[in-house]
Protein backbone atom coordinates (compact mmCIF):
# COMPACT_ATOMS: atom_id res chain seq x y z
CA UNK A 1 0.00 0.00 0.00
CA UNK A 2 1.15 3.47 -0.71
CA UNK A 3 0.11 6.93 0.45
CA UNK A 4 -1.96 7.45 3.55
CA UNK A 5 -4.33 4.59 2.80
CA UNK A 6 -3.79 2.08 5.56
CA UNK A 7 -5.62 -1.19 5.24
CA UNK A 8 -8.62 -0.71 2.98
CA UNK A 9 -8.57 -0.56 -0.80
CA UNK A 10 -11.58 -1.50 -2.83
CA UNK A 11 -11.49 -2.14 -6.53
CA UNK A 12 -14.73 -2.02 -8.46
CA UNK A 13 -14.65 -3.66 -11.87
CA UNK A 14 -16.36 -1.55 -14.49
CA UNK A 15 -17.24 -3.29 -17.75
CA UNK A 16 -14.27 -5.66 -17.28
CA UNK A 17 -11.95 -3.02 -18.73
CA UNK A 18 -11.19 -0.40 -16.11
CA UNK A 19 -11.17 -0.44 -12.35
CA UNK A 20 -12.15 2.32 -9.96
CA UNK A 21 -10.10 2.65 -6.81
CA UNK A 22 -11.84 3.97 -3.69
CA UNK A 23 -9.63 4.75 -0.74
CA UNK A 24 -10.79 5.05 2.83
CA UNK A 25 -8.94 8.28 3.59
CA UNK A 26 -11.06 10.13 1.01
CA UNK A 27 -14.19 9.12 2.88
CA UNK A 28 -12.73 10.10 6.25
CA UNK A 29 -11.85 13.57 5.01
CA UNK A 30 -15.39 14.43 3.96
CA UNK A 31 -16.57 17.68 5.46
CA UNK A 32 -19.50 17.66 7.84
CA UNK A 33 -21.28 20.24 5.65
CA UNK A 34 -21.25 17.81 2.72
CA UNK A 35 -22.44 14.92 4.89
CA UNK A 36 -25.26 17.10 6.27
CA UNK A 37 -26.37 18.01 2.72
CA UNK A 38 -26.30 14.33 1.70
CA UNK A 39 -28.51 13.37 4.64
CA UNK A 40 -30.82 16.34 4.02
CA UNK A 41 -31.37 15.42 0.39
CA UNK A 42 -31.59 11.67 0.98
CA UNK A 43 -33.73 11.52 4.10
CA UNK A 44 -37.08 12.22 2.40
CA UNK A 45 -36.76 9.48 -0.27
CA UNK A 46 -35.48 7.10 2.41
CA UNK A 47 -38.54 7.69 4.59
CA UNK A 48 -40.89 7.45 1.58
CA UNK A 49 -39.39 4.18 0.36
CA UNK A 50 -39.26 2.70 3.86
CA UNK A 51 -42.92 3.47 4.47
CA UNK A 52 -43.86 1.99 1.07
CA UNK A 53 -41.92 -1.21 1.87
CA UNK A 54 -43.67 -1.41 5.25
CA UNK A 55 -47.07 -0.92 3.59
CA UNK A 56 -46.39 -3.53 0.89
CA UNK A 57 -45.19 -6.03 3.49
CA UNK A 58 -48.38 -5.48 5.45
CA UNK A 59 -50.51 -5.84 2.31
CA UNK A 60 -48.69 -9.03 1.24
CA UNK A 61 -49.24 -10.59 4.65
CA UNK A 62 -52.93 -9.67 4.69
CA UNK A 63 -53.55 -10.89 1.14
CA UNK A 64 -51.65 -14.13 1.83
CA UNK A 65 -53.66 -14.66 5.03
CA UNK A 66 -57.09 -14.07 3.47
CA UNK A 67 -56.52 -14.90 -0.20
CA UNK A 68 -53.70 -17.42 -0.15
CA UNK A 69 -51.11 -17.66 -2.86
CA UNK A 70 -53.73 -17.17 -5.57
CA UNK A 71 -54.59 -13.84 -3.98
CA UNK A 72 -50.92 -12.87 -3.93
CA UNK A 73 -50.63 -13.77 -7.61
CA UNK A 74 -53.72 -11.71 -8.44
CA UNK A 75 -52.35 -8.75 -6.52
CA UNK A 76 -49.05 -9.04 -8.39
CA UNK A 77 -50.84 -9.08 -11.75
CA UNK A 78 -52.99 -6.12 -10.72
CA UNK A 79 -50.01 -4.06 -9.55
CA UNK A 80 -48.13 -4.84 -12.78
CA UNK A 81 -51.08 -3.76 -14.91
CA UNK A 82 -51.65 -0.74 -12.72
CA UNK A 83 -48.08 0.45 -13.19
CA UNK A 84 -48.22 -0.12 -16.95
CA UNK A 85 -51.48 1.84 -17.23
CA UNK A 86 -50.22 4.60 -14.94
CA UNK A 87 -47.01 5.25 -16.92
CA UNK A 88 -48.68 7.26 -19.72
CA UNK A 89 -50.26 9.54 -17.11
CA UNK A 90 -46.85 10.10 -15.54
CA UNK A 91 -45.33 10.83 -18.95
CA UNK A 92 -48.04 13.34 -19.83
CA UNK A 93 -47.66 15.04 -16.46
CA UNK A 94 -43.90 15.22 -16.91
CA UNK A 95 -44.27 16.62 -20.44
CA UNK A 96 -46.71 19.31 -19.31
CA UNK A 97 -44.26 20.55 -16.67
CA UNK A 98 -41.47 21.13 -19.17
Amino acid sequence: MHGSCHGLRTHVLLFRIKSLRIRLHFLVRMKMKVIKKIFTVGSSPFITNSSFVFYMTLMNNMVRKYGGYIGLSAMGVFLSLDSILFLPALAIGEAVQR
